[in-house]
Order: structure tokens, then sequence, then C-alpha cells
């Protein structure tokens, strides 16, 4: 039969591939860490990754040790948003999947720094999931007059979580739990 020829884009992939998995392990920032296997299935599995610090692009600064880079060795690893990893003791949830920059698949997560917790007012069920917080609590403006100079029960939040069955429970107007169950 016909001799099968490759692309100069399949190359130049395989080549990369293969360099890849020749350097992966001789860099001093790999780790083996915990991935959800599928977005929202709950079940995690061990993989070897590149944890890096995350850039600001305009201003070239390290952001936050909130965030982290994780670089993957297979350039075919699946990578979703919203899925959970666990290293340092934390949840991380993925905020960001860079699949246009380069051939390597890389995401960046975002350490859940809270549980977003909450009552089931039908069976009184207690449910939480991982989830990040933004630092800053933002007064709900009424723009009718100049605002309250305190923050008031009704602030709001930027609150980053995955999309799973337990929260698709989530009804508008919704009441949450934070912090210590002993202060929430």
């Amino acid at each position: 039969g016909a001799s099968i020829q490759k692309t100069p884009k399949q190359d130049y992939t395989d080549l990369f591939q293969e360099n890849l998995y020749d350097q992966f392990y001789a860099a001093s920032d790999v780790y083996t860490i915990t991935e959800e296997t599928a977005l929202a299935s709950g079940v995690y599995q061990n993989v070897d990754v590149r944890i890096n610090s995350v850039i600001n692009p305009t201003t070239s600064d390290n952001v936050e040790d909130d965030f982290k880079k994780l670089l993957f060795q297979d350039i075919t690893h699946s990578v979703n948003l919203g899925r959970y990893y666990q290293f340092d003791s934390n949840y991380w949830i993925t905020i960001n999947v860079d699949k246009i920059k380069s051939l390597a698949q890389t995401v960046i997560v975002r350490r859940c720094n809270n549980m977003l917790r909450w009552i089931d007012q039908a069976t009184g069920a207690l449910y939480q999931v991982p989830c990040a917080l933004a630092y800053v609590i933002k007064e709900n403006r009424n723009y009718s007059s100049a605002g309250s100079p305190i923050v008031i029960p009704s602030g709001m939040t930027e609150c980053f979580v995955q999309n799973n069955s337990k929260t698709q429970m989530i009804k508008p107007n919704q009441r949450f739990l934070f912090g210590n169950p002993n202060s929430w």
C-alpha cells in the first residue's frame, strides 16, 4: 500500500510531545497531586504535574499564592473549567484553561479558601462544596442614595464553585454559611 506521511504540523506536535516526555521530570517543580477524574465526578486519581506561580501579563508581577499554574506531561491530557484538584492540604478549582497559546496542556487553578454550605429547606440536609471566595465583600449598592458606609448582611462577594449536582440545587436569594462551624 501507499506509505503514510505525516504533515509538518504532526511532525512538530510529535517532536514537542517527545521533548516534553524527556524533559518533564528534570524540573524541580514536579509534584504528584490528586485530580478529579471527570468534571463533577467526586472521584480523584494521582497525576504528575509541574506547579508554577502565575505571572500577571500586564505587570509581570507574581500573582498571589492562591493562584497556581499546572502543566501536564501529556499534551492530550483532559482539562476542564471547574475541575477540582487537591494539593497543599487544599482543594483547588480550575478557573482558566490555556489551549490556544501552547501545545502543552496548562490550567490556572485558584485555591478554594472556604466551603459553600447551605441547608436544604425541604429535607434539612446540610450540603457543602469547596469554593473560592473573593476577599472583599461588596455592599449591595442602592444607587438612589450614596449607600451605607458599613457592610450590611446583604453584601455580595464573588464565589467560584463547581457546577455539579449539588450546586445546581441552589436557588436565587439562597443563604449560605461560611467559616468556622463554631462561628458562622
